[in-house]
């Protein structure tokens, strides 16, 4: 660098002697020499060498222009107006019960309204084909969960692409499922369940879900195959809400769905909580008196995941805007609770990482395709 401001200040330098030497010739007769003595050049190579050194020092390196071009791009979006989330589940359901607190939390962060579209049924298709179909501008976002994965690899030929259309941010909620039956049921445990249903193979016994191919369908299919029992039919209702309420009115023996959906009519004596289908043998805290499927020897496991996607495309100050919002709201303090009521748990996952894990899901799915 010294070495350019030594060849700047030398060509500044001389352009300036012959600028005054053009302008001693430039005159008529008379005077005489115009040359500049030995200390006015002094004088000018100095100053030359001062304009080169503020030049210099206002140029910047290619990693210093990198970074002024990033925070250009980066700069924070800030929504104008409402944003949509779609639900992939009827509402009232479990999905639909966390996604409403999650919104309301992040709406304090984003500082407009977050409003729910629940657009249940088909498979999840038609809320996914909503999601990955509108503009990608920030507006429009969707709630995810391992649900469409599981139908999508079950189904195999599944109208949305996934992977491709649809852009996952983060996971903020999960849980494992539970299996719950009319409280009038002669069985208390699952253990006592599956006896039951080996006991009367005549029976149909029949489990609802919240849509084919979804958790639900797949933890039911699961447990069919584990104990060997081919009297179990799985029913798909819009959402776990719609299968509770099936199961209370008697119109079918259980249902497999996370607590939310359950919790009022627990409490109305409607239904019971006879198993869980968490990872591990050992029982869960908040539900003590209930078997495991995994404790009774079974490797069945059904684990919810909850968390936002986009459009694929949305702009990079769209997605860091939005990503920021949902992560932190995770830490409000009535999201929080209303967690906790609903017997889920906060677990952050970043995008890149979830959508891996969703790659799994799609995967295991395809060995329960009939």
């Amino acid at each position: 660098m010294r070495r350019n401001h030594r060849m700047m200040a030398g060509i500044l330098g001389a352009a300036l002697v012959v600028g005054m030497l053009a302008g001693c010739g430039g005159g008529g007769g008379g005077g005489g020499s115009q040359l500049p003595s030995s200390g006015e050049t002094k004088a000018g190579e100095a100053s030359a060498e001062a304009a080169s050194d503020e030049m210099a020092s206002t140029e910047k390196t290619p990693d210093e222009t990198k970074e002024t071009e990033a925070a250009s791009r980066t700069e924070a979006w800030k929504p104008s107006g409402p944003i949509t989330l779609i639900v992939h589940n009827a509402a009232g359901s479990g999905t639909d019960t966390i996604f409403r607190a999650w919104a309301a939390a992040a709406e304090k962060k984003l500082g407009v309204s977050v409003v729910i579209e629940n657009i249940g049924g088909g498979a999840f298709i038609p809320a996914m084909s909503a999601i990955a179909d509108a503009n990608p501008d920030g507006y429009t976002i969707g709630g995810i969960t391992e649900s469409p994965y599981y139908a999508a690899g079950y189904m195999g030929d599944y109208s949305v692409d996934l992977f491709g259309q649809l852009d996952v941010l983060c996971q903020g909620v999960e849980n494992f499922n539970l299996l719950a039956v009319g409280a009038d049921a002669s069985y208390d445990t699952l253990e006592e369940f599956i006896q039951y249903a080996k006991d009367h193979p005549e029976e149909n016994i029949t489990l609802g879900n919240s849509g084919v191919g979804g958790i639900h369908d797949i933890t039911i299919k699961s447990l069919m195959k584990e104990t060997g029992l081919l009297n179990i039919s799985s029913i798909a209702y819009g959402g776990a809400s719609d299968s509770a309420a099936a199961v209370a009115g008697g119109h079918i023996t259980g249902h497999v769905a996370g607590f939310s959906p359950n919790r009022s009519l627990i409490e109305s004596g409607h239904i019971k909580l006879i198993g869980t289908f968490k990872a591990g043998a050992d029982r869960d805290e908040r539900f003590p008196d209930l078997q495991s499927a995994n404790e009774l020897g079974y490797e069945v496991t059904g684990l919810q995941k909850w968390g936002i996607c986009l459009p694929a495309g949305a702009p990079d100050d769209v997605r860091q805007t939005l990503s920021d919002a949902f992560k932190a709201s995770l830490e409000d303090p009535d999201f929080m609770e209303n967690v906790k009521v609903q017997g889920m748990l906060i677990n952050y996952i970043d995008g890149d990482t979830l959508t891996e894990i969703y790659h799994e899901i799609y995967d295991s799915a395809a060995e329960f395709s009939e």
